[in-house]
């Protein structure tokens, strides 16, 4: 969902989906060569562990711009250049967002606020998720944040900072029925369910076109990756775990079908995943 609300600014001429960061974002010593797409995509040369030395405590919102921009300058170019091979790490996409954000930003903003922000307005109100946030503290007041647990029952212990330095990369805190109505978008050309034209069916076809990929795993778009069922039918996913809780959502456009699932546990992460994919097999 952070490379649809990059869309909805690439849509409004705030930037293109190859800006480079630079063009965005001043002082922060990434290579000019890396653009929004290599960021979004994967491929901008960013190692997998580039997030180890990032601030794992409580941080300021103003911090964390600073801190994950040098993330991408100090470890770009250590996996290889921009665009010649794909590394799924965390960094990549949230500063793909926080710079996006920066070009947005009202007065005043640091990009951490701006994204919350423009998170908001561009993606949570339009689409009607309502019971979504990025923040730890609105899901907690909300009264239907879920704990997660350990396969003998013992509750997990969850960071739930205000200010989680990933936000655009894995931050939001969600159900299915709001997840839905993002799904339902996609598979409507960007349609929402109120009727509202949210982004073009171009900007879907980019956000959903593959670049690279991992040969296990497959091609990689902008947060999906893609697959073949044994039906022949083309499956977009993305899969994760954080602080117990594992999500996975699926769409296949052929089928005009959407997924979503969610559990608090991940005890039994791969036997979850085994069955829905009996499941995708069946499309």
């Amino acid at each position: 969902m952070n490379a649809l609300l990059i869309a909805t600014l690439v849509e409004d001429a705030v930037l293109e989906w190859d800006t480079p960061v630079v063009d965005l974002v001043s002082d922060t010593g990434i290579d000019p060569d890396i653009t929004i797409r290599h960021l979004l995509t994967g491929t901008a040369g960013v190692a997998l562990d580039a997030d180890r030395q990032l601030p794992t405590g409580e941080i300021g919102s103003d911090e964390v711009g600073p801190a994950i921009f040098s993330a991408v300058a100090r470890e770009a170019n250590r996996s290889a250049e921009p665009g010649a091979k794909f590394v799924l790490d965390d960094v990549s996409p949230a500063a793909a967002g926080y710079a996006a954000a920066g070009a947005a930003a009202n007065g005043g903003e640091n990009v951490h606020q701006a994204y919350l922000r423009l998170f908001s307005e561009r993606v949570l109100e339009p689409l009607g998720m309502s019971d979504s946030t990025l923040l730890a503290s609105e899901a907690r007041a909300s009264g239907n944040l879920s704990k997660s647990y350990s396969i003998i029952g013992r509750e997990v212990l969850t960071s739930d900072r205000e200010v989680d330095i990933l936000a655009p990369e894995s931050a939001l805190k969600s159900n299915t029925n709001d997840l839905g109505q993002y799904l339902q978008m996609l598979l409507n050309d960007g349609v929402t369910q109120a009727g509202e034209t949210l982004v073009s069916p171009e900007s879907i076809e980019i956000m959903t076109e593959p670049a690279l990929g991992d040969p296990v795993l497959g091609d990689y778009a902008m947060g999906w990756f893609h697959g073949v069922n044994r039906n022949g039918v083309t499956v977009l996913s993305h899969a994760g775990f954080f602080d117990g809780f594992v999500g996975a959502i699926f769409l296949a456009p052929e089928s005009d079908l959407g997924l979503v699932v969610l559990t608090n546990s991940a005890s039994d992460e791969r036997g979850l995943f085994d069955r829905v994919n009996v499941f995708v097999d069946s499309i």
